[in-house]
Parts: C-alpha cells; structure tokens; sequence
C-alpha cells in the first residue's frame, strides 16, 4: 500500500477556467428531477383556494419553443362562478343566472387537458328561455373560460417556473451550491469526496 498527498483547493482557490468547467459540469445538476414540483406547491394551493380548481402537480410544460403548460386537474364550477363574480369577471346577472337554484344543475363545467393547453368544457341540458338562451350562454357571452385560463392560471405557473429554471442554472446559483456543500478540488477540478 502506498499513501499519496495531495493538495485541495476550495471552489474559489481555483483558477478561472477550471471555476468555470466545473459551473457548466454542474449547471443542470438541480433540475434534473422533478424540480417543478417544490416550485408550484403554493402556486396550485394558492389557485384551489381562490378559484377552486384543484390541479394536479405534475404538469407537461415547455419552457423554451413551445412556452406551454398544461395541467391535470378539475374545477368546482359553484366555486368557480363565485370567484369569477368576486373578481369581476362576470356581471351581477350572469352570476345570478348562472348560479340558481334550478339552474346550476342544468350545466356542467369541466377542466380538459389538451397537447398544449387546458381548456374549459360546457356541458348543457338546459332549454332555450325566454331570451332564446341557454344557461351556460350567459357565461359564454361575458368570458372566455379558456383564455382566462391561460391568462390567470397558466401564464403565472409559467412565469414562476421559468423564473425558477433560470436561476437554478445560473453561475451563481451553481457556485453557491458548490461553497455550501464545501467541496473540494485538485487543482485540474476533480472533486475529492472524503469518507467517514
């Protein structure tokens, strides 16, 4: 047996270039697994409580090309309409309307999964009134469900993970993770892992 010496470097004792390699070696070191989910636990909690709609946490997103989210997920309709009124995002009326006692059970509203976007579903049983309306087209005539979806529900979630990628693959994202896990080098950036 033969007993070798060498000399160890931190992070910051190293030269430029070898600091450097060693950010890009590790630089999608933390996004490897699923990453997103820590990222949006209180965005979803946040959304169910104000919207009631309840999403799953394991979304299909791109944030590069394609710059989509689409989530699993489904939707209280009386908690939804409630929400959209407190809001203002729909009228007095439509609200009333919408949400009689009679009226409700006339109509479901459904959270669908698409290649690249949610979109909300109508389902109707009721009959023309005396407006030449059914019930859900009192909602229909003061909001598109699908684009508030995009616009309040999926563009923050975007946003919040793309926010998030970015920074957990920026040099000094990666030179932190690196001095606070105090590893040590050789001089050409081999990392030395100490046992015991």
């Amino acid at each position: 047996m033969r007993e070798i010496k060498i000399k160890v470097y931190t992070f910051k004792e190293l030269p430029e270039n070898i600091q450097s390699d060693l950010i890009d070696r590790y630089r999608y070191e933390e996004v490897e697994y699923q990453w997103w989910s820590w990222v949006l636990d209180d965005y979803i909690d946040e959304v169910e409580k104000k919207w009631g709609i309840e999403l799953e946490n394991s979304p299909t997103f791109d944030l590069e090309v394609g710059n989509y989210i689409v989530f699993g997920g489904n939707l209280n309709k009386k908690r939804l309409l409630k929400a959209l009124y407190k809001e203002g995002d729909i009228s007095k009326k439509a609200y009333y309307k919408l949400t009689n006692r009679v009226n409700i059970e006339y109509f479901e509203l459904n959270l669908l999964t698409g290649q690249y976007r949610n979109t909300i579903e109508y389902i109707d049983f009721s009959e023309e009134d005396k407006n030449g309306k059914y019930i859900t087209d009192y909602l229909i005539d003061e909001i598109d469900l699908d684009e508030w979806f995009r616009d309040v529900i999926s563009k923050p979630a975007l946003k919040q993970l793309k926010e998030t990628f970015d920074c957990l693959i920026s040099d000094e994202y990666i030179e932190e993770m690196i001095e606070i896990n105090e590893w040590e080098f050789t001089i050409d950036g081999k990392i030395i892992w100490e046992e015991g």
